[in-house]
């Protein structure tokens, strides 16, 4: 009963993580090209927007911690952030959120 619930539980998460893995836009670095990232925030259904604002907050504040860096919390605000991404991203294109994290942790230095 142990080899078959183990077999089991192998080829369930084998399975889960090819379907993740052969979607195109799956990046498992957790985040986005910046012309997928705007499509998901003029989408206000997709939560994607949200789990890459969050991801580059995470990036920013993992920084931050890294370098011994204080940055106030009125600037280190979630739709701050978001706005300065989407901003980002409609001025460079063809880059991702991780490019647009690293500008914003630059100017919030």
């Amino acid at each position: 009963m142990k080899k078959l619930t183990l077999t089991f539980l192998i080829i369930l998460f084998t399975l889960a993580s090819n379907v993740v893995l052969s979607r195109d836009d799956t990046n498992l670095s957790g985040y986005h090209l910046c012309g997928n990232f705007l499509n998901y925030c003029e989408n206000k259904k997709n939560i994607n927007c949200e789990i890459g604002t969050s991801w580059t907050m995470g990036y920013i504040s993992g920084k931050t911690y890294m370098d011994d860096i204080w940055i106030s919390k009125n600037t280190f605000d979630f739709e701050n952030i978001k706005y300065a991404l989407i901003k980002y991203c409609r001025d460079n294109p063809l880059k991702d959120t991780h490019d647009a994290s690293e500008d914003i942790f630059n100017q919030l230095q």
